[in-house]
């Protein structure tokens, strides 16, 4: 149903529980397909896949002659119950937080962004609006979003996630004015991909003699894998060894707020069609692993992997999954390869830089958020060796 419809001096805004509710060109029209995130295809897959544990709404703010200024959509989560289990772990997205925070939590959380990828995904705004302006008008909608659910159904926590890097002068500045309290979390593992790279053999020509060995010999321990790029069909058929995998992964995650499952891999191929590249990994006609990355503009976001462990150090598994995100990468014209924020030490053994990002939360009720400003100074990025694969030149000529 459309949930509300209300009106300020300055603006008006639409709030909605369903995409298919949303008034569609209105979107389009800010939306621009610049963020495959915010694309009505990419929200419907989740909605599909998550609504089970996720509650959803969509924002479409409007001036006074009823002109689409901006649209927002936020994910709903619940904590409950979650005890000692995971102290040391809240949240996935900050790593570390603190037991003291976490024995409070019987609550709803409200996320501006979104719970499964990395970047600014949560909103836009029409090119005539600057940066801080958008924030001040997202804020005040998300204020009035949570005042417009029921009391019981009220949300305790705000969070805004991930601002890149170049984005946090203007969120430090209107963000923290509006009470969030910032902090760093680990950073996303991206490779700014050569121009002159026009095949995986001309990026293995740039590596430095140790990593171009280490390339190799990746490659030949997957050698007896048959790799095979996954259509609907294939993905129905493994869905059960597909959400298994997927599994595998990530029992290994220090925290996790909501689970995908292989309805959710179906769904996002279904709806994103081409935008969508699912690779197999087969062992004697047995699928061991499973690759997913999403095609976004001018960069390609390596998203989900699955992997049975029993046959990962042998068959080189996750290494090669690497690999082939970057021929991936090379093969379709990407400018960049964002590998996300785990594991970094590898990533930046294929080409990876990282990228630092910036979260913002904010408890409702004051004492809380008070709290909230000292426990958040104790998060920190995790560290890693950062390794340099590539010759002097190409980072003197392209990666910096």
């Amino acid at each position: 149903m459309v949930l509300k419809k209300c009106s300020q001096e300055q603006y008006k805004l639409s709030i909605y529980d369903s995409i298919d509710l949303i008034k569609k060109d209105d979107w389009q029209e800010i939306q621009k397909d610049t963020n495959l995130y915010l694309s009505i295809p990419y929200l419907k897959s989740l909605e599909l896949s998550m609504s089970h544990q996720v509650e959803f709404r969509y924002l479409m703010f409007y001036d006074n002659q009823v002109r689409p200024l901006g649209i927002a959509y936020v994910q709903i989560l619940e904590f409950e119950n979650i005890g000692d289990t995971y102290a040391e772990y809240l949240p996935k997205f900050g790593d570390r937080f603190s037991k003291a925070f976490l024995n409070k939590l019987g609550i709803k959380i409200m996320i501006c962004g979104n719970t499964f990828v990395t970047g600014e995904n949560g909103f836009a705004f029409c090119e005539s609006m600057s940066f801080q302006d958008s924030l001040k008008l997202l804020t005040d909608g998300l204020l009035r979003l949570r005042n417009h659910e029921k009391e019981e159904d009220r949300v305790s926590v705000f969070l805004m996630k991930e601002f890149w890097e170049k984005s946090f002068s203007s969120s430090d500045k209107i963000l923290k004015g509006a009470d969030f309290r910032g902090f760093d979390v680990d950073v996303n593992m991206v490779l700014k991909l050569n121009p002159n790279w026009h095949h995986l053999d001309d990026y293995m020509a740039d590596m430095r003699t140790k990593f171009r060995t280490k390339a190799k010999a990746a490659f030949k321990k997957s050698s007896n894998l048959v790799i095979k790029e996954l259509r609907l069909n294939d993905i129905e058929k493994h869905q059960k060894r597909i959400e298994e995998l997927f599994l595998n992964v990530l029992k290994r995650a220090s925290f996790k707020l909501s689970d995908l499952n292989g309805t959710s891999f179906l769904n996002f191929k279904h709806c994103l069609k081409e935008n969508n590249i699912v690779l197999g990994y087969f062992l004697d006609e047995k699928l061991i692993g499973f690759s997913s990355s999403f095609i976004d503009g001018h960069y390609l976001d390596a998203n989900y992997v699955g992997i049975d462990y029993d046959f990962n150090l042998e068959h080189a598994l996750y290494s090669r999954m690497l690999y082939d995100f970057v021929e991936i990468s090379i093969r379709k014209g990407m400018k960049e390869l964002r590998l996300g924020r785990t594991a970094e030490e590898i990533k930046s053994g294929v080409g990876g830089e990282p990228v630092h990002l910036r979260l913002y939360i904010k408890h409702t009720n004051k004492l809380s958020n008070r709290l909230l400003k000292s426990l958040v100074k104790n998060i920190v990025p995790s560290e890693f060796e950062l390794r340099k694969p590539f010759k002097a030149e190409v980072y003197d000529n392209w990666i910096h």
